[in-house]
């Protein structure tokens, strides 16, 4: 598998790995049994979750697992913002930096 295919499909993960918790986030019900787990939200939280699953499975299984899987680090990123923008959280500059942090890290392993 060419790299910046294998690059592309793990910042994709990423991506839907960071969607999974935000949208499991807004589900509004109380846990009372497993039928109650049953809900838009729960689903599509488990469905982007296999999502990330199924797009970086193939690239770590034919690529560099020490360049490759630290661009799962963007997952913290791709959750600050959509955090800020769909739920409305705070931002701080102490995020900011650490978001920052994170993609140096990633352009020095990559």
């Amino acid at each position: 598998m060419n790299t910046i295919v294998a690059i592309s499909l793990m910042t994709i993960g990423s991506v839907f790995n960071a969607i999974a918790p935000i949208i499991l986030k807004r589900n509004k019900t109380e846990f009372k049994n497993i039928f109650n787990l049953i809900n838009p939200y729960f689903l599509g939280g488990l469905f982007f979750y296999g999502l990330a699953y199924i797009v970086t499975l193939p690239p770590l299984k034919e690529g560099d697992v020490g360049m490759l899987y630290p661009i799962m680090a963007l997952t913290y990123v791709w959750s600050y913002f959509l955090g800020v923008v769909y739920l409305k959280e705070k931002k701080s500059y102490q995020k900011l930096i650490g978001v920052g942090i994170i993609i140096i890290g990633i352009i020095i392993l990559i």
